[in-house]
């Protein structure tokens, strides 16, 4: 029985002294492992300078192939611009581009993800929203008055005419949602819907332009136009640019130039290029008359306008979805000249949704011009630069402005005249 028992203890005695080697065995690999892990990151921080310059060149490579597709994409614009027949094809080209553009970026991240790791790093790719604050009128109206601010440009969109009766375009009511009974807007808004069902396309802007027609400028435009009025008066420049196509700031008597960057529903123009024959292609004339009875309309008992030059089907003096802005038409080099200028940029009423407005929040972001961003829903999901927003209408806004800028003017006239 003794000998037994002594016979269990070695045996579990030699078990333990096994089971001993086999964890120095282990830590002694792990150890290994680990010293090579730590060599491989030391030779890592000793090319940490070639790694960083390799990944400079590389970037530098992608920037410009990016430029030589972006170039290249401006040029396939301006034939689409210029010949409709190839839109279809130039829209299926520039859906790959936007597809090999999320790729290529794709690829950069991972190309830059794959070299971090290999440092031991981690890349965090996420966007960081700007620094928005939200600021008090009263804190507006100092930065307007403010003697270093000399150039003010105003950017309007559909929020300024909601209280003429004239819905948001994105709004639940607005035609972005509505479009038509058998084609959505965004079918619809776009030059290659018009080749191919012109009066279905004239039948929902003249349904368009009669809602339009029934509106009028509100306090909000006719402020507008006395923020230029006290802008010329003291020394200030003033432009007011508009993505809106309701006409409503032409109808108030701006001085200056309004430019409307998406068009103008008062007008239509023909479609002809120049080239083949026509002395009118481009030039503005006033919108066709709309039938008396919206249901002519409604059963396209209605003859399309036409260019009373060449005979071609006139077309609504607007911005499509497929087509790209210009000076000619839109004053997209005028608007870009007034916003590297400006000393504060106001917009009303937008939540920037179309490319030339980001393209201005971007051109404020580097100039660092201030926006002050006046709408009543807080547009605090823009990434594309900071701003100081008031959460109010912009007619409460231009209404409290003006009062404060025309009591100043009033007491400064006092002065004056008791001087006198």
């Amino acid at each position: 029985m003794a000998g037994s028992s002594i016979n269990i203890i070695k045996k579990k005695r030699n078990e333990k002294q096994h089971d001993d080697g086999e964890k120095d065995l282990k830590n002694n690999s792990s150890s290994k492992s680990m010293e090579e892990r730590l060599q491989a990151l030391k030779v890592s921080d000793k090319d940490h300078q070639k790694i960083l310059d390799d990944v400079k060149q590389t970037l530098e490579s992608c920037r410009k192939t990016q430029e030589h597709l972006t170039k290249t994409q401006e040029k396939l614009k301006v034939v689409k611009d210029e010949n409709g027949n190839i839109v279809g094809a130039v829209s299926d080209l520039e859906a790959k581009w936007k597809a090999f553009q999320d790729a290529f970026d794709q690829m950069n991240k991972q190309m830059i993800a794959n070299i971090a790791a290999s440092m031991g790093k981690e890349v965090n790719f996420a966007r960081e929203k700007p620094d928005h604050k939200q600021v008090s009128i009263k804190d507006s109206i100092k930065l307007i008055q403010d003697p270093k601010c000399k150039n003010i440009v105003v950017l309007t969109g559909a929020g300024i005419s909601v209280e003429s009766g004239i819905p948001t375009y994105r709004g639940n009511d607005g035609f972005w949602k509505i479009g038509s009974e058998n084609y959505t807007p965004q079918e619809i808004a776009t030059r290659a819907f018009f080749e191919k069902h012109t009066k279905e396309q004239w039948r929902y802007h003249m349904e368009r332009k009669a809602n339009m027609s029934k509106a009028k400028p509100n306090d909000g435009h006719y402020k507008l136009k006395e923020l230029e009025d006290y802008c010329r008066e003291n020394g200030k420049t003033f432009q007011l640019v508009t993505q809106n196509i309701d006409g409503l700031h032409g109808k108030v008597g701006h001085k200056n130039e309004v430019y409307y960057i998406h068009g103008d529903m008062n007008y239509a123009r023909c479609p002809n290029v120049a080239y083949n024959g026509c002395n009118q292609s481009n030039k503005k004339v006033p919108f066709p008359k709309i039938p008396a009875s919206l249901d002519k309309l409604k059963n396209n008992d209605f003859k399309l306008p036409k260019c009373k030059c060449c005979g071609s089907i006139l077309r609504p003096h607007v911005l499509w979805f497929d087509e790209s802005y210009s000076e000619e038409l839109y004053r997209l080099t005028s608007t870009i000249n007034a916003v590297k200028n400006a000393d504060v940029l106001i917009v009303i009423g937008t939540c920037y949704q179309t490319s030339l407005p980001q393209r201005i929040l971007g051109l404020c972001k580097t100039n660092n011009t201030p926006i002050l961003d006046v709408n009543p829903n807080l547009n605090d999901d823009v990434f594309s630069a900071p701003l100081l927003m008031v959460k109010e209408t912009g007619t409460v806004f231009l209404n409290t402005l003006m009062d404060k800028l025309n009591k100043k003017k009033k007491t400064i006239k006092s002065k004056k005249n008791r001087k006198k």
